[in-house]
Formats: structure tokens, sequence, C-alpha cells
């Protein structure tokens, strides 16, 4: 028996001694050792910071009663045998402590169904018990340092990775002190410090109406919704399947309920897509929380939606002001050294590549807008909502008429018609079909069925209706009634496959922004610029910078990666041979080997990886596409940075320099 300090001889000893004992079994003493450790917490509970109590509070003793088929007297002398055993094997409360007993006192099927028949007491909900519970970590306010004695219990649902879905019961704890005390570190200042309303969860504490989880870090069962569980192991799953599989929430929600739902002991508590996302964005938050050694800090009104993405504009913000960990990556294969003047005649020669990829998400029609939506539905941002009302061929200002997205104009209602007339043809479901068919399926259980994740006429954001131009020279006329979608995600790749930075392109790939946005990526310092910049347009790049007298990138070379110059670039185009051939610079081809000593494809490569989550992330807000692929960059580069050790190409990170100590 798991933790039983006394030796059977003495065991044997005891219970001779006890006329109730006198033919009990060894294994009903085992598992009364097993029962009575699993619910030490709840008598802990109930205790208070006492010591082992001498009588049981009645419920758990009948509870240990009924589940062992004991009389009165058989559990009141085992009690009194075991009981100062159980609570030392124990220890006192703690965080974390219910889930430790559990690992050294497991349940069989059985157990765990009579637990759930006989623990569960509709008349007295505090004081049911079951087979999979949840306290919260202290049993005195942190605050007062007072006796948390407001004590509410609910059913919950947990999903575990080795148990499967399960019922099970979560305890909160409530100060009701009326003394003054001192505020807990990472408590609001600017809190009153009147009557200690504290109340504590099993991951959490509520004050003033937020949630302050209680350290830096992940627990192993995330409170994810308020009745419901999720194991961290599920959530890391979940994280790995999207990572190196693609697989959408809908999916993830799939493969858990048909591989490990079932193994619970409880039937049809099936996660859904949505909670699928609301884990993934909850273990990501905790695991950044824990990374930079803070707490993460919630609301505890409104909707499970509402409170996160408050949390994950945040930390969508953090990741624009500080970038990517990985920023200032360099490696082995992507940092050569080259003759120089450096140590040992050598100096380093570091390369990234900047490219874009078509992963668009809906924003706002107007064009260049880069004010979020506020609903999937909308078509304009709060800003441009009043253009909503008007006609949705370009240019045109009248308001469209009721029941109609253009305005009575006949050559813009002759559109709106031959829209309609498209969608309802044959051939638009096969336009349709081979739209659904490129990259990942959202959804393998749809099987055609209208749903969130379905392809519909209007996801078509790339048909733009359009009158044909006459023979006596008619100005086309376009229309777009549909959401418009982002035009592109540019990325800086390291020439291991690191992603250095993401930023998202509106309106169109324009050279201006792609400058700014490598600016933004190094912190607008020059210092912090690699030695080479791969861009399938650094020509015109480079135009740009001459002509706008731009000298930021001056000790850069600005090269076109061999392949976009070998097949995509005039021969005759006299600027880009002389500015941009990758065969200026010696540096960047070794002449022994007959190679470039760079891998200037790398963004290519990288495109074919986040070109997956195209059918993910097609229907999302910002705030939620942002964190998305923030968070699968990161993951990514993790895991490639930890490729890289293994394989001893010594990955670090370049000091950064902010623009304050630019000389």
């Amino acid at each position: 028996m798991s933790g039983l300090s006394v030796s059977l001889v003495r065991l044997a000893g005891l219970c001779s001694k006890k006329p109730s004992l006198s033919h009990i079994l060894f294994s009903d003493i085992e598992q009364f050792w097993r029962h009575g450790l699993r619910i030490i917490p709840e008598i802990q509970l109930v205790n208070g910071r006492e010591g082992s109590p001498t009588r049981l509070p009645l419920y758990i003793h009948e509870f240990l009663r009924d589940t062992l088929s004991l009389s009165d007297q058989a559990t009141v002398d085992l009690w009194d045998i075991l009981g100062g055993h159980l609570w030392d094997a124990a220890g006192p409360f703690r965080a974390g402590i219910y889930q430790e007993l559990c690992a050294m006192a497991p349940l069989s099927q059985e157990e765990s169904a009579l637990f759930e028949k006989m623990g569960l007491r509709p008349e007295r909900n505090d004081e049911a018990i079951t087979h999979t519970m949840f306290y919260p970590p202290y049993l005195t306010c942190q605050r007062c340092n007072k006796s948390l004695k407001r004590h509410e219990r609910y059913k919950v649902v947990y999903h575990s990775l080795k148990h499967g879905s399960l019922t099970g019961l979560s305890s909160s704890l409530r100060c009701s002190s009326k003394q003054q005390g001192l505020l807990i570190p990472h408590v609001l200042s600017s809190q009153r410090q009147a009557d200690c309303k504290i109340c504590y969860h099993h991951n959490y504490y509520v004050v003033d109406g937020v949630r302050i989880y209680y350290k830096p870090g992940v627990p192993t069962a995330i409170q994810f919704e308020d009745h419901a569980y999720i194991g961290q192991d599920v959530c890391e799953l979940f994280t790995a399947l999207m990572l190196y599989a693609w697989v959408s929430a809908s999916n993830c929600a799939h493969i858990y309920n048909h591989s490990f739902a079932s193994i619970g002991r409880s039937f049809g508590l099936k996660l859904r897509n949505e909670q699928v996302w609301t884990a993934f964005y909850m273990n990501a938050l905790l695991r950044d929380g824990m990374e930079h050694g803070i707490f993460l800090t919630l609301s505890d009104t409104g909707s499970n939606d509402d409170r996160l993405k408050e949390a994950m504009e945040m930390r969508n913000l953090q990741m624009i002001r500080e970038g990517q960990p990985q920023r200032m990556h360099s490696c082995d294969v992507c940092e050569k050294f080259i003759p120089g003047t450096g140590y040992k005649g050598l100096r380093p020669l570091r390369a990234v590549v900047v490219d874009g990829v078509l992963v668009p998400f809906p924003c706002c029609k107007v064009h260049n807008c880069s004010i979020p939506l506020a609903s999937q539905r909308d078509h304009f941002c709060p800003t441009h909502k009043s253009q909503g009302a008007l006609c949705v061929v370009a240019n045109c200002i009248k308001p469209s008429d009721q029941g109609f997205q253009t305005c009575s104009t006949k050559g813009h209602r002759d559109l709106e018609t031959l829209r309609k007339q498209r969608n309802k043809a044959f051939f638009q479901l096969k336009e349709r079909l081979s739209y659904a068919t490129a990259g990942q399926v959202a959804d393998s259980m749809n099987a055609g069925l209208r749903g969130e994740d379905s392809i519909t006429f209007d996801d078509l954001d790339g048909t733009r209706y359009s009158e044909h131009k006459s023979d006596s020279g008619n100005v086309k006329v376009n229309a777009r009634f549909t959401r418009r979608r982002t035009h592109n995600e540019q990325l800086v790749v390291c020439c291991c496959g690191i992603i250095a930075g993401r930023a998202t392109m509106y309106g169109a790939e324009a050279i201006s922004a792609v400058k700014d946005f490598l600016k933004s990526i190094y912190g607008y310092n020059s210092q912090n610029l690699p030695d080479c910049i791969f861009f399938d347009n650094n020509c015109l790049l480079q135009e740009h910078l001459q002509a706008s007298n731009d000298s930021f990138f001056r000790q850069c070379i600005l090269a076109v990666d061999v392949f976009h110059f070998e097949n995509k670039h005039d021969k005759d185009h006299k600027f880009c041979q002389e500015n941009c051939n990758p065969a200026s610079w010696p540096e960047l081809y070794n002449e022994s080997s007959k190679e470039w000593i760079f891998n200037s494809s790398a963004a290519e490569q990288t495109n074919a990886w986040i070109g997956g989550y195209l059918s993910i992330t097609r229907d999302m807000l910002a705030h939620r596409f942002n964190f998305f692929l923030d968070e699968m960059i990161k993951r990514r580069n993790e895991v490639i940075v930890g490729r890289l050790l293994e394989q001893g190409k010594a990955p670090i990170k370049i000091p950064f320099k902010p623009l304050a100590l630019a000389e």
C-alpha cells in the first residue's frame, strides 16, 4: 500500500483487538487506505488547519462506509487505526495535493463508478464526493490570513488524456473576513482595503471582478470554462496536431472524441470545436505568462470570448513590440564566416529571406484599412460601418435599395443579378469544389453540411463582378459583394527555416510597406539588421530607397534570391541586373564547392508550411488570427532550434540593440 507506514504484523495485531474488525480481509484494509488517502483533502477542507480528526465528518464517514460495505463501527475503528498514518502520508494541504494522492491511490473503473454512486448527494451539494475533485490550493486567505469558510461546490467535466472525459466536482472557497489586512503582492494596489472578499478557485482567485492565476505556469488541469477542465497534456496534443499536421479545431475535437473521450466512465461528454480553441488559447496564454514571469489576469465577468479577447490582444501587442523570441536568431546554417577584418581574419555574414504568403482573413472593405472587424459577419470596421449602407459598386456613393446590395442604377443592379445567376449555375459548384479541396479540410466530418467551417459562395472573395467593356469604350464597372480579405502575410525567414517576423499586408504588397515591415522587425535600428536580405522585389525596393533618399539598409546586401532572379526577372532590366544579381557578391558563392552558401529558397519552403493553415484561419477575426499564427510560428521555431541543437549547428540569439542604444 503506497505510503503505508505501519507494518502488516502490527496492523493485524491492532485489527484483532477490535471486534468489528476480527474478520476483515487485508484487501478491505488496502481499499480503505486508498479511498481514505483520496479524501484526505476533503477532510482538510472541513477541518481547516487542524490535525487529523478523532472522528470523521458524518458525510465522509458514510461515504467510506458505503463504498467499502463496512459497518459503522468497523469504519470508526479503521479510521482510529489508520487515520493518523493517512494524515501523515498525505501531508499538509497544498496546491496539487489531490492530484498527487490520486497518483498514489488509483481507482479501478468499478471503484470510480462506486465513488460516483455513493458520493453524489443531491440534497447537500457541498458534501458531494466523486472520483475526480478539484480544490483551491489554500485553506487560509492569502490577504488576511483568516480561514476560508464559505465553501461552494459545482459539477464539472474533466477532459483528460489518460482517462478520457469524466464528470467531476470543483470547489471554491471565499473569504468573509471583515478585518483589514495586507494585500498579496500581485493584487492591484488600487484595491480598497476593506472587507476581504477574495474567492479562491482551483487555478485562480477572484478579487474585484478580476481572475488572477496563482503563479506563472501551466497547471496540469486547466479550467478553460466555468464548468469544464482540460488536461494540459491534451492542450499540448491539440497544439502538436495543429503544428505538425495542420489539424483544425473541429478535427482535433473529432480525434479526441473518437480516440480518448470513450475511455472515461461517463459517456456523451464530447469536446466541441469552440472548446478546443478556448483550451488552446488558455494553454498558450498561461505558457506565455510562465515564460515572461507574469501572472495571467482575466476578467471574471462576460463571456469566455470577451475575457480571452482582451488577453489575446495584449499578447498580440506584446508580439508587435518585442517580436518573435527568435527574431535575432543565428546558427551555422544562416550565418557563415567569411574572410574579413574580424577575429582571426573572419567576419560573420548573416542572411534572411523576405517573402509573402497567401493566408488571408476577413478585413474592412476600405482599401488598406487595418482596423479589425467587430464580428465575422461585418464587411466594414466600426469606423467605416456607415459605408455598409452604400451601393457595393466601386466609387458609387448612392445608398443601396432595400433587399439589395446595389443602388437602382441599371448597370449596378445588373451586376447583382449576374452574381445571383452565377451562384445557381452548375459551373460555380465545380469552382467551389476546387476551392474547397485546396489546402486542408477544416472539418473532415462536415460531409457537405452547412456549418461554421463550410465553404460558401460568399467566401470566394477573389471574384469581383464587372460589366464587360463595350466596343464604344464604356468604362468597366467593378463591385465587391462579399467580405474583403487581407492581401498576404509577409515573412522574414532565416535560411535555416526560423521565422524571424511576420506582418499583415492589408491592401497590397507595397514596397514601402515591406520596407517599414523590415524596419519594425529589427527595432528601427540598422545595427540589428542581417548582412544580407534576399527579396524577390529587391530591385523595386532599392529603387524606392534611392528615390526616397533612405539609407537605413546601406550596409545590407539586397539581392534577389537565385530562383526568382533566374526565372522571374527580366534579363534586360539593367537596374536589376546591376544591383540585385546575387552573383555580384562573391561572398554569397562558394567557389570550391560551386554552391551558394545560403538557402535563399527558405521562405518558399516555409510558405508551404504556413499555407496549410488557410482553411483554419480564413474566417478568424484579427485578434484570433494574429494570436494563432504567432503561436504556431513560435512553436515551430522552438522545434527547429531543438533540431539545430541536436545537429550541432550552434543556434544562438544575437543581442538585440534597442534604438535608444544606437550610436
